[in-house]
């Protein structure tokens, strides 16, 4: 194995053809110890009788260690070199910096950082300082845990290799670090400063558990399809792609304003099981930055649960926070909102409290009537020949009456279509399903009205689904070849007007037939015994939106 990570870092790594190569001999030592290191990979020879600089490259193999569990001090608050590389151990080694209270230790390195799985890194106060001009240089860590890293030089660029792991803070003052698709984890990651910097996400995942900070001030951010999740985002002006808030000893707030989420979340699914338990014992709240603006442009959760529904409201009372939304529907369920002023497509608040000061919300439903007695575990839509199919699920019903199932066209006023009845009293799955008979153009809004043998009633979340449209997607000839009459069938959800037409190889008109269709199922004949033997195309336009096949003429 080690042979193939030498193989990839031999390409990959900046070569510094100026510097020397040390190499540690001697087993457990202190790095500033010239006896312990040598210029002969091969451990032969005399010591170097010095240590090494920024310029000069440190290598640990075969020939480093004498035991398993040797060990290699930091005593100095600083030690130096251009690529440090662990790949080539053959004993499980410890890389050990002693506590000093008045003092941080600083590992500077201005290339590349190899670690390996076969060294242990020990030592809460030290600092990984990557600060070098090179570009090209990677990081892998082996699964080792650092306490801080902090990359800093503008001409500088870092990869990760793997995923990066820290106890503390990152820092990222100057250059340019690439995720690679990577996992980041620490306490902060503080990308800020004068310095001009580029951040590549990638796919990668981001987690602060306290704050990520993000200055837009020199900052060129490629955010991919990463997903970041902190308990403070501070990141003004940035578009960011999926952002999820945890909960823990901080309050989740947003500062600063003017951000961009493709999906922002208060917590996962999983933060609605923790929110039943006696873990919270204080109300929970979210914090919107107050006098500024988010763009959501797919979907916002909020984990919340009646017995204990979360605050949104904004930094400071009485100012609103402005959230503008290209998904369509947003549906919060079981909050308290104050101070949300909601612009564009629909929002939705079901069972929850109106605190003031807001504006575009519909509140639905009464808020405080919890322990309905319906567990609802699945709602799904799908369509079946152009008709919406839903299905659901419940995991334990208790005196449940009946399902009405509802629709809307904008997501905000709907209507009821049905009512399925309930099972009753249930401690076992029981399924169920409705197919809507009426077909309906564009996308279209279901959700569930659950209702017990009492009157009261919870709704479900909302599922959207497109199952027809007006443009002639599917146009099909019958029979193709033909011989003496061309047929096309039609499905129309709606009235339309209808333009089909036949043209030659070369383009000419040889037929055309126009009219109005009302809903439902239709034929358009074209007689072809007069068309001589060759290939030709059929054009047919609904409402002007056109689409065409060629057929055989046989």
């Amino acid at each position: 194995m080690k042979y193939f990570y030498l193989a990839v870092f031999t390409i990959l790594v900046n070569i510094n053809l100026s510097a020397e190569n040390y190499y540690w001999i001697g087993g457990t030592g202190d790095w500033n110890d010239p006896a312990h290191w040598s210029l002969s990979e091969f451990g032969t020879g005399e010591s170097a009788n010095a240590i090494p600089t920024i310029e000069d490259n440190v290598y640990f193999n075969e020939f480093s260690f004498e035991n398993d569990n040797d060990t290699l001090y930091v005593s100095e608050s600083g030690i130096f070199c251009h690529e440090m590389d662990w790949t080539d151990l053959t004993q499980r080694v410890v890389f050990f910096f002693r506590t000093n209270p008045n003092e941080t230790k600083r590992i500077n390195i201005s290339g590349s950082l190899l670690l390996s799985p076969d060294v242990s890194v020990s030592g809460d106060d030290a600092l990984w300082l990557f600060n070098g001009a090179s570009v090209n240089n990677l990081v892998y860590t082996a699964e080792n845990q650092l306490p801080h890293v902090e990359f800093n030089n503008e001409n500088g660029s870092w990869q990760l290799f793997d995923d990066l792991n820290v106890r503390g803070v990152i820092r990222h003052w100057g250059g340019e670090l690439l995720t690679d698709n990577k996992a980041i984890s620490c306490r902060n990651f503080m990308s800020t400063g004068s310095t001009p910097r580029r951040l590549v996400l990638g796919n990668s995942s981001l987690e602060a558990t306290q704050e990520l900070r993000l200055e837009n001030t020199n900052l060129d951010l490629d955010a991919g399809t990463s997903t970041l999740s902190c308990s403070i985002l501070n990141a003004s002006g940035m578009s960011l792609h999926n952002v999820i808030f945890l909960i823990g000893q901080q309050i989740p707030s947003i500062v600063g304003g003017n951000v961009s989420f493709n999906n922002l979340s208060f917590g996962t699914e999983d933060i609605l099981g923790l929110l039943s338990t006696d873990f919270l014992n204080t109300p929970l709240e979210f914090i919107l930055p107050a006098g500024t603006s988010i763009n959501i442009a797919n979907s916002f959760f909020v984990g919340s649960i009646c017995e204990n529904p979360v605050s949104v409201r904004t930094s400071e009372p009485g100012v609103q926070s402005f959230i503008y939304n290209q998904a369509g529907v947003i549906t919060l369920q079981h909050v308290r909102l104050r101070d949300v002023n909601a612009n564009g497509g629909a929002f939705i608040a079901l069972y929850s409290y109106d605190d003031g000061n807001n504006d575009g919300w519909q509140f639905v439903g009464d808020p405080g009537i919890c322990g309905l007695p319906v567990e609802l575990s699945d709602f799904t839509a799908d369509c079946q020949y152009r008709n919406t199919h839903l299905q659901w699920t419940t995991e334990t019903e208790s005196n449940s009456a009946y399902f009405a199932v509802e629709v809307s066209r904008d997501g905000a006023d709907f209507e009821e279509i049905t009512k399925i009845p309930a099972a009753g009293n249930s401690s076992s799955s029981q399924n169920y399903n409705f197919t809507d008979p009426t077909l309906r153009v564009g996308e279209h809004y279901y959700r569930l009205k659950q209702v017990d043998t009492d009157g009261n009633y919870e709704y479900s979340e909302i599922v959207a689904i497109t199952c027809v449209n007006t443009a002639p997607e599917n146009v099909e000839i019958f029979p193709n070849p033909v011989k003496d009459v061309a047929t096309v069938n039609l499905n129309l959800a709606t009235n339309v007007d209808i333009r089909a037409t036949i043209f030659d190889a070369q383009g000419s008109l040889i037929s055309e037939q126009n009219q109005e269709m009302d809903e439902g199922f239709h034929n358009i004949h074209f007689d072809t015994r007069l068309l001589p033997k060759g290939v030709y195309i059929m054009q047919v336009c609904i409402n002007e939106q056109c689409e065409a096949q060629k057929f055989v003429k046989e």
